[in-house]
């Protein structure tokens, strides 16, 4: 199984966004979940999505429309 850390993003001092390559039913895919480090609890919320890697160009583009020309 792929478990991959591929980056992050630091949202506070207690929260942050991870992207890993993970694997689920044999299928490659990108994880972007919240994670948090707090008293209560440590670790990965449900707060994310799950995308799988031969449909990544396709968020990709939408994510580009989005945000416009920089």
């Amino acid at each position: 199984m792929v478990d991959e850390e591929i980056g992050k993003i630091e949202l506070d001092k207690s929260t942050k966004i991870i992207v890993r390559l993970t694997e689920w039913k044999s299928e490659k895919r990108v994880d972007i979940r919240k994670f948090v480090d707090s008293e209560r609890y440590t670790g990965y919320t449900k707060q994310g999505i799950s995308v799988p890697v031969a449909k990544i160009g396709e968020l990709k583009a939408l994510l580009d429309a989005a945000i416009g020309p920089q």
